[in-house]
């Protein structure tokens, strides 16, 4: 962000002193990326590090906290992974450490929240001296630093104890207990803490916890999400941030009038700011991605700023959406000193008519579909957690100082991120000279595996899909030329992923179908339409051509091409991939085809329990069979099965993913399933499975193919 950008930020921040703080990963990197330093930014420019209290603390059920929502919801078994946050990366007993690192690296600022059920374990009334103790010893420890603390009030962990007396965020008299908290933070805390955040998020929780239903309190109604404890989809959402806004308004109002005088400090709210885009031309595209920027930012900023919502949303919502009365209005209005932004992702949207449609959600009333997430932003906790970004438990995991979850200590250790990040802050360029080494090294080994590997393969074609996480040198300098002569370029996708059509021309469900009109999907999510690279083959090969790509790896969805699994083709399945194939050889980009991408077709998981019977090898190795006969003349790159190393354990392990097989403790809620045993026994028959049809492609067509004829 430059400093002129920076300067129109001042008419949104009513306070004399601007004070902006920016948690950055820069994806991508303005002018010479190299010689961009610390010192491009403005003289008071504040670095730090984030993260949450549920996150990161752990202490669950110690000196005195009780459950959060988040502790009902994890211990339900809901997160995929069935993990929960009990002692995650334990930082109410490691905060000492976890400052000290901080220090080391150089940060000016570490945010991060106080939980509500550790400071009132109900909520209201009486306050834990054990939770007042910790955040007082960590804000002392942070200043003893000289790093400030920002605190964020409120991180999505309600207690459990108002979400069962009243039903939580639901009830007006949410606001008077969260502004009683607020008050409790203010008087203990704001003697050092100068920069207060009311909550994180507010125009997320209203869609995960009471739309989607896949984030506590599960609260939804059908068919916007399933599996829920109860629930409108249609109203709840819009009561909840109404709650929310009152609830922030009245903290900042109490603030202002007891507090910020004689503490000094700033007061705002941090919202999710997804930026929308329209995915193609078309004016009602470009309509809609306005809108749901209203819905999606505006929902809270513009009653900040005018203190009503949004016209677009008064008028689709109508009498779902409560009113904001002239005193509330006038409340609300203005209640911040800065806006905080949490930024992840750019999405590209389309117009859907949803005029005539009785049943309403958020996502109805705003009348968009297919969010395509173009790009992921992440810089988020100092120290690893646990239910990274809430949804996916210990199986993702990010932040700049690893966490050893297997040790008893928790053990810390900085990651290549947290060194880079350190060399910044001291003066060090963004890119370091460093940093072409380490790819020269990483492209240099990659070829002396591809020269190694010449004995086992045939061919000397080599191809590497690249995602260069870390960019090499000085930027600008790096050339398609510095690699090697014949090195491919492409971009890759997955059937079930981008095709959409799943009951067009004689397509049957996969697993994976079933497994999201479950309702198993994060968000509630189906790929029914999805991308629609099933009508828009033609124009998403032109798009690729006007890149320059040289190649595109896809895959066939076995269901649309053998709907049963096995015995008949369908015809219309043929005839996509053959259009596919030829727009694609049409315009000069090699076709890369991976046979299988996890879409088994549900056909034969009903019929004999798919991967983990022998017969699934029979049924693949004649499937793979019928894409080498089909479209072998042209496709000279072919995958047998992706990631088959993942499946095994996704499915049949965790059950996280379709089918949906584990057992207890390792998984919950499945459908059945060992996973001590049933993650070998499905990987062993995808390796039998991968080499019988590569045996068949051997011995009946990669010669015959080569040479140019048809067997």
């Amino acid at each position: 962000m430059a400093t002129g950008e920076l300067a129109g930020t001042r008419a949104l921040v009513p306070s004399s002193s601007l004070f902006i703080v920016v948690f950055l990963l820069l994806g991508a990197v303005a002018r010479d990326a190299s010689a961009l330093t610390r010192h491009d930014f403005p003289e008071g420019f504040v670095f730090g590090a984030g993260s949450s209290a549920f996150q990161v603390e752990g202490a669950a059920a110690e000196d005195g906290r009780k459950p959060s929502i988040w502790d009902t919801f994890t211990h339900q078994g809901y997160m995929p992974d069935g993990s929960n946050a009990d002692v995650s990366s334990d930082q109410y007993h490691h905060y000492k450490e976890d400052v000290k690192l901080m220090y080391d690296m150089g940060l000016d600022a570490y945010r991060f929240s106080i939980a509500w059920p550790r400071l009132i374990p109900d909520g209201r009334g009486e306050i834990n001296p054990k939770g007042l103790e910790y955040y007082n010893n960590l804000i002392d420890e942070l200043i003893m630093h000289g790093i400030q603390p920002h605190v964020t009030i409120y991180h999505f962990d309600l207690p459990q104890a108002l979400q069962d007396e009243y039903g939580g965020m639901l009830s007006p008299r949410f606001i008077e207990d969260y502004a009683a908290y607020a008050e409790v933070c203010f008087k203990n805390f704001g003697d050092r803490v100068k920069h207060w955040a009311t909550f994180n998020q507010p125009n997320i929780e209203p869609i995960g916890g009471f739309d989607a239903g896949d984030r506590p309190p599960r609260r939804c109604s059908y068919p916007f999400g399933t599996n829920c404890t109860g629930g409108d989809s249609s109203t709840e959402p819009y009561i909840v941030a109404h709650h929310l806004l009152l609830a922030h308004a009245s903290a900042v109002s109490i603030y202002r009038q007891k507090y910020q005088a004689i503490q000094g400090g700033q007061i705002g709210i941090t919202l999710m700011v997804r930026w929308h885009e329209q995915y193609t031309d078309k004016t009602a595209d470009a309509v809609a991605a306005i809108r749901m920027n209203e819905f999606h930012i505006g929902w809270f900023l513009h009653p900040l700023v005018h203190g009503n919502y949004p016209p677009v949303m008064r008028s689709r919502v109508g009498a779902r959406l409560p009113s904001i009365t002239a005193s509330d209005s006038e409340k609300i209005r203005g209640s911040f000193d800065f806006i905080g932004i949490n930024h992840y992702n750019v999405i590209f949207v389309q117009s859907i008519d949803t005029d005539d449609q009785k049943l309403r959600d958020y996502y109805v009333d705003a009348g968009v579909q297919g969010e395509h997430s173009v790009s992921f932003l992440v810089s988020w906790q100092g120290a690893e957690s646990p239910e990274t970004r809430f949804l996916y438990g210990y199986r993702l995991r990010f932040g700049l100082c690893g966490v050893d979850f297997t040790a008893a200590a928790r053990t810390r250790y900085l990651k290549n991120s947290a060194r880079w990040y350190s060399g910044f802050l001291r003066g060090g360029e963004l890119r370091p000279e460093k940093s072409y080494a380490t790819l020269s090294k990483l492209v240099a080994g990659l070829l002396a595996m591809a020269a190694g590997a010449r004995a086992l393969v045939p061919s000397p074609f080599i191809v590497v899909f690249l995602l260069l996480a870390a960019a090499a040198r000085d930027a600008s300098a790096l050339t398609r030329h510095d690699f090697p002569e014949g090195f491919v370029f492409g971009a890759g996708t997955s059937a079930f992923q981008v095709e959409g059509a799943a009951a067009e021309d004689g397509r049957k469900p996969s697993i994976w179908d079933t497994f999201t009109h479950q309702g198993y999907s994060p968000g509630g999510a189906i790929a029914d339409v999805s991308a629609d690279q099933y009508h828009h083959y033609k124009e998403d090969v032109k798009l690729m051509y006007d890149m320059g790509l040289d190649a595109y790896r896809f895959s066939i969805a076995w269901p649309r091409l053998i709907p049963d699994g096995r015995g008949e083709i369908n015809p219309k399945g043929l005839e996509y991939y053959n259009n596919l194939i030829d727009e694609l050889i049409m315009h000069g980009i090699q076709p890369h085809v991976t046979m299988y991408h996890f879409d088994l077709p549900q056909a034969l998981q009903d019929e004999y329990g798919g991967i983990l019977s022998p017969r699934f090898i029979e049924d693949y190795t004649a499937y793979a069979e019928v894409c080498f006969k089909n479209f072998g003349d042209r496709v000279k790159h072919w995958v047998t099965v992706n990631e088959p190393n993942i499946e095994p354990i996704g499915g049949y392990d965790a059950g996280v993913q379709p089918p949906r097989r584990c057992s207890y403790p390792f998984g919950t809620n499945c459908t059945g399933g060992d996973s001590s045993t049933e993650p070998y026994i499905v990987a062993h028959h995808l390796l039998l499975a991968h080499a019988s049809a590569v045996s068949i492609y051997r011995q009946k067509y990669q010669v015959i193919w080569m040479e140019g004829t048809r067997p």
